[in-house]
């Protein structure tokens, strides 16, 4: 199967209380590529950067056998965040916009496209194009609703996605954006509240508390694995989203693909930056083993 992430990756200065502060790769595009090919997809990727992206970052990707030929790579700088974690609260600050992705860039025919903006760097002509290009086409929806304020603080605004969602087989939000879209706090609302926006799957990530996600079929309550090796969380719900992805494509079964992006995500919050894959598949579908008969129907 061919998956193919669509948005800029990104430099992240991580600040934590958990740990030394440090500076990682990141954006959802990131994230997913790289666990569609752990899990053995043909992933490929599209983004913009500029030349302060680090090469060494780039060489691993080339190692972990994403296909980075749909980088493009301008003059100004990158899209940079400062994530700042204290006490199992995060904080974003935009420390550089970056450039947007041309309209011009060449996607080829893949299986699934997955779009995954993190500052308004995909417009609504591009997202028209990546649907005609895929059987399957899914969207983070955090880098749409993001506003930069006062010293480039993140916050989210409330903005009309229908044209996108509608566009789109799956959609994904966090419980802070899914509230935001849907003006409600329950989760199984928000996940109907987005599935009545057109898209055939909903998936609300809930954090520790694992994930919701609605279809036709009905809502289903998908619990995280109790990891107690807790260091950085940044990344979990992209994974998640992609494990997801690759799991349903192969399997048509919405619990099972749900338990191993919920299993993918609780071993990624282990480390940071590149070390968050160095995972077990063994020890992978063991959790998502333990986690399938807990997936209960609402």
């Amino acid at each position: 199967m061919r998956l193919l992430s669509v948005g800029n990756m990104t430099i992240d200065e991580i600040v934590s209380d958990s740990g030394p502060n440090r500076i990682v790769p990141g954006g959802s595009a990131f994230y997913a590529s790289v666990t569609a090919s752990i899990f053995g997809a043909e992933a490929g990727i599209v983004s913009s950067i500029g030349p302060d992206y680090p090469q060494d970052s780039l060489a691993w990707m080339a190692k972990k056998k994403v296909n980075l030929k749909g980088i493009q790579t301008g003059n100004s700088a990158s899209t940079r965040f400062r994530l700042m974690y204290k006490q199992g609260n995060r904080k974003v600050r935009l420390l550089n916009r970056g450039p947007i992705i041309s309209d011009e860039v060449q996607i080829g025919n893949q299986d699934i496209i997955h779009l995954g903006p993190v500052y308004h760097e995909i417009d609504l002509e591009l997202a028209a194009m990546a649907r005609r290009k895929c059987r399957f086409l899914s969207l983070d929806a955090q880098g749409l609703i993001r506003t930069a304020g006062r010293f480039g603080r993140i916050r989210l605004s409330n903005k009309n996605l229908d044209d996108y969602v509608g566009l789109c087989d799956a959609v994904k939000a966090s419980r802070e954006e899914a509230k935001v879209l849907t003006s409600t706090i329950d989760p199984i609302r928000m996940a109907l509240g987005l599935l009545g926006k057109g898209p055939k799957f909903a998936l609300v990530t809930l954090g520790s508390k694992g994930v919701v996600v609605g279809s036709k079929d009905g809502i289903l309550k998908v619990p995280a694995y109790p990891e107690t090796r807790q260091f950085d969380s940044t990344g979990a719900g992209d994974v998640m989203l992609a494990g997801w992805l690759v799991a349903f494509w192969r399997t048509q079964d919405i619990a099972w693909a749900s338990a191993v992006g919920s299993a993918f995500a609780s071993l990624i919050v282990r480390h940071s930056g590149r070390a968050k894959f160095r995972i077990s598949r063994r020890e992978l579908f063991r959790r998502a083993s333990w986690i399938y008969p807990r997936v209960s129907v609402n």
